[in-house]
C-alpha cells in the first residue's frame, strides 16, 4: 500500500502457494490513482489517472517439461488536454476530455529440456487492448496473436547453437475522424520471422565468436535481414573484451503507412489545410552498429565497465511538402513521408560498482552522446528530417548508494545530472539541464512487515523534464517533488 503528495495512492494484493507439489500459482490485484501533474506555469494539469490491473501466474513440472499460463485484465481511466486544429473558425480547439483504456492478454509457455546443451521452448500469446480518446483518435481496438518456437543444441564441442521460428498477426480498427484518421480505418498486418545464432568457442574460455542473422518478412516492406556478429576475448578471469557489428531495421508502422493528420488549419485566404499524409512506399530504416566494450574486476569489491558505440543510420523518415490541391473551397497542402533523411551518433558509458563495506554499495555511470542528422542531396525545397539530435541529452551522471544501517533499516541515495535538451525549444522556451535527488528509508518491522518513506525530486520544487508537442498547452508536463510512503504485510 502506498500513498504520497500528488494525491497518489496505490494498493497490491499478491497472493500465492504450491499446487499439488508439482507446480506453483499465484494471483495479484493492484489499484492506483493519481491526480494531474503541474504544469510549468504553475497551473494543474487534466492528465489524473485511476487505473486498476489483475492476474494470475501458473507453473507446473512434469518429468523435464515445464508448463507456464499467465494472464493480465487492465481497465484504466483519465484526463488529457490538447489544442488541436478545428476545420471552422478560429480553426483551434483546446480540447481537454476523458480518455479510458481496457486491455487483457493471454500467455501460454511449454519449454522442455532433453540435456544440458539441448532444450526447445514453445510460446502462443493472446493480448486485446481499447482505447477510446474522442477528440484526437476516437475508439482504438488492437488484437495481437504471437506464436514463438526455440530450439536450443550443442553441435560438438565447440558450437552452441539456438534458433527459431515466429509469427506475429496484429489486427486494429480506427473509428477516427477529424484531425486524425486512418486509411484504411482496419488493417490487419502479418509478421514471419526467423532467427538463427552459433556461438563458436574458438579457444575454450578464452576466445568466443558469436554469429547471427535475423530474418523476417513483414506487410509492409517485405523480407528484411538482420545479421551480428560479436567477438568476446577473455584474457584473464578478471577481464573481458569484446566487440559487436549488428545491422537492425525499423520497419514502417500503421501510423507511417496509413495516417492522415491535420496538423494546422489556417485563414490565407483562402482556408488553407496543412495535411500529413502516410505513404505505402516508405522502405524500413537501417542501422549499422559498432560497438566496442571492457569489463575488468580488479578487486573483488569493484568493477569497471566501459561501452563505445558509432551508429549509422539510413533511410530515416523525411517529410516533404507536395503541390497544394484545392478540396472544395479549402486549399490543402499535403505532407508526405519518405526516406530521404540519416543521422550519425557516437558516444558511450562508463561505470563502476563498489563493496565499500559489507554494509554500503555504490554505483556510478556516465554516459556520454553525440548525434547529428541531415538530407540526402536532391531533395524539393522544405523537406524535413523527421529527427532531431537535440531531443537527447548529450551527458547524463548517476550515482546510486545503499546503506544496511542497524535496527533493520536501509537507506538509499540516487542522485542524476541530465544536461540541457536543445532541440526542445518552443516559443522561446527550453528544458535546461538539472541535478536531482531521491532517496528511500525503509525500516523492518517485522520480518513479515516492512514500512518505506520515499522522496522523488528532492531538489527542486518544480522542473519541466521535456516538451510533448506544440499540440499540448501545457509545454509538457512538469515534475513535481513527491513523498510517498508505503507499507508492505506478507501474510
Amino acid at each position: 500500500m502506498t500513498g504520497g503528495t500528488n494525491d497518489q495512492a496505490q494498493v497490491d494484493l499478491r497472493y500465492g502457494g504450491s499446487v499439488a507439489q508439482r507446480g506453483a500459482g499465484r494471483i495479484y490485484a493492484l489499484a492506483s490513482t493519481e491526480s494531474g501533474s503541474d504544469r510549468p506555469d504553475g497551473g494543474s494539469g487534466v492528465d489524473g489517472w485511476k487505473f486498476g490491473q489483475g492476474g494470475f501466474r501458473a507453473d507446473f513440472t512434469q518429468a523435464n517439461n515445464l508448463f507456464t499460463v499467465q494472464g493480465d485484465g487492465y481497465v484504466g481511466d483519465g484526463g488529457t488536454q490538447l489544442l488541436l486544429p478545428a476545420p471552422a473558425p478560429p480553426f483551434v480547439n483546446l480540447a481537454g476530455e476523458d480518455l479510458s483504456v481496457r486491455g487483457a492478454n493471454l500467455l501460454g509457455r511449454w519449454s522442455r529440456r532433453f540435456s544440458p546443451r539441448s532444450d526447445l521452448a514453445l510460446q502462443a500469446y493472446a493480448d486485446y487492448a481499447l482505447r477510446k480518446q474522442p477528440s484526437q483518435f476516437g475508439r482504438i481496438g488492437v488484437t495481437t496473436v504471437d506464436l514463438d518456437f526455440q530450439h536450443h543444441f550443442g553441435l560438438g564441442p565447440r558450437h552452441d547453437i539456438l534458433w527459431g521460428l515466429g509469427y506475429r498477426l496484429i489486427s486494429d480498427d480506427v473509428s477516427g475522424a477529424f484531425p486524425v484518421s486512418f486509411d484504411p480505418p482496419s488493417r490487419t498486418v502479418k509478421l514471419v520471422t526467423g532467427f538463427v545464432q552459433d556461438e563458436v568457442a574458438v579457444v575454450r574460455e578464452r576466445l568466443r565468436v558469436d554469429l547471427g542473422a535475423k530474418f523476417e518478412h513483414n506487410s509492409f516492406t517485405g523480407f528484411e535481414l538482420q545479421p551480428t556478429a560479436r567477438l568476446l576475448w577473455t584474457p584473464s578471469p578478471s577481464s573481458t573484451v569484446w566487440g559487436a557489428v549488428s545491422r537492425a531495421v525499423r520497419t514502417p508502422s500503421r501510423v507511417d503507412s496509413d495516417l492522415r493528420f491535420v496538423a494546422q488549419v489556417f485563414d490565407a485566404p483562402p482556408v488553407t489545410r496543412v495535411e500529413a499524409l502516410g505513404s505505402d512506399t516508405l522502405e524500413a530504416e537501417a542501422l549499422i552498429a559498432y560497438e566496442v566494450g571492457y569489463r575488468v574486476v580488479p578487486h573483488p569489491r569493484l568493477s569497471l565497465d566501459v561501452v563505445a558505440y558509432y551508429h549509422d543510420y539510413n533511410r530515416l523518415r523525411s517529410v516533404a511538402p507536395g503541390p497544394p490541391v484545392l478540396d472544395g473551397s479549402v486549399v490543402v497542402v499535403p505532407l508526405t513521408l519518405g526516406n530521404d533523411a540519416h543521422a550519425r551518433s557516437y558516444g558511450g558509458t562508463a561505470s563502476a560498482t563498489v563493496r565499500a563495506s559489507p554494509h554500503w554499495r555504490i554505483r556510478a555511470s556516465y554516459t556520454y552522446l553525440k548525434m547529428t542528422a541531415g538530407l540526402d542531396d536532391g531533395l524539393p525545397p522544405g523537406t524535413i528530417a523527421d529527427v532531431n539530435p537535440g531531443f537527447n541529452p548529450s551527458h547524463q551522471l548517476h550515482v546510486w548508494s545503499s546503506f544496511d544501517l542497524p535496527a533493520n533499516l536501509e537507506f538509499d541515495v540516487m542522485g542524476r545530472y541530465v544536461s540541457e535538451l536543445p532541440g526542445t525549444q518552443p516559443a522561446g522556451d527550453e528544458v535546461k539541464e538539472y541535478v536531482q535527488a531521491d532517496a528511500r528509508l525503509a525500516l523492518a518491522l517485522t520480518p513479515r512487515i516492512g514500512a518505506e518513506l520515499i522522496g522523488r525530486d528532492l531538489l527542486s520544487q518544480r522542473r519541466v523534464e521535456f516538451f510533448q508537442s506544440a499540440t499540448n498547452p501545457g509545454r509538457g508536463g512538469a515534475i513535481a517533488q513527491q513523498l510517498r510512503a508505503k507499507l508492505t504485510w506478507i501474510f
